[in-house]
């Protein structure tokens, strides 16, 4: 008797013993947005003289990597973002948070900068800014949304594309 309690008492031991299996954030991330996923769009002068209302020269976004990922809620991912303004060297950056649905997501900018949805078709990545403000080496970038720059269609592009 007393070595089956030995048994019994060895296997709640381990049982209670083992660690409870950890989510990986990185799951709850659609597919479009793993790790080091990048997608940017720079606009020629071309572009930019057809487009006077638009303020955004280039823009990038891309996965946060994984510091981001403990603090993510529970169906939630961090993508990074950055952009730089006609006329300015200066890069405009921020984290949002973002919550997966169907084919895109759902993001709110950390810092109070604002909101948007991702899209994916596939192939590009389209953002639509309900508000985007982000800050700078210098100062905090316009809303721009508030410009021609409510729409961003961005494509794949290599890594070096989403740096800062």
């Amino acid at each position: 008797m007393r070595a089956w309690a030995l048994v019994v008492s060895a296997f709640a031991l381990g049982a209670c013993s083992q660690e409870a299996p950890q989510e990986d954030a990185a799951i709850s991330s659609p597919a479009f947005i793993a790790a080091g996923a990048c997608y940017a769009r720079s606009h020629d002068a071309a572009h930019l003289a057809a487009h006077p209302q638009q303020r955004v020269d280039s823009f990038y976004l891309r996965d946060a990597g994984p510091a981001w990922r403990p603090v993510a809620g529970p169906g939630q991912f961090h993508v990074a973002f950055g952009f730089r303004l006609r006329g300015t060297p200066d890069v405009y950056s921020g984290v949002a948070a973002c919550a997966a649905e169907g084919e895109g997501a759902t993001c709110t900018v950390e810092g109070d900068g604002g909101a948007f949805t991702l899209a994916h078709d596939g192939q590009s990545l389209r953002l639509s800014l309900t508000r985007l403000e982000a800050e700078g080496p210098n100062d905090f970038s316009p809303d721009l949304a508030a410009s021609d720059d409510r729409i961003l269609v961005l494509a794949p592009a290599e890594t070096a594309a989403c740096a800062d």
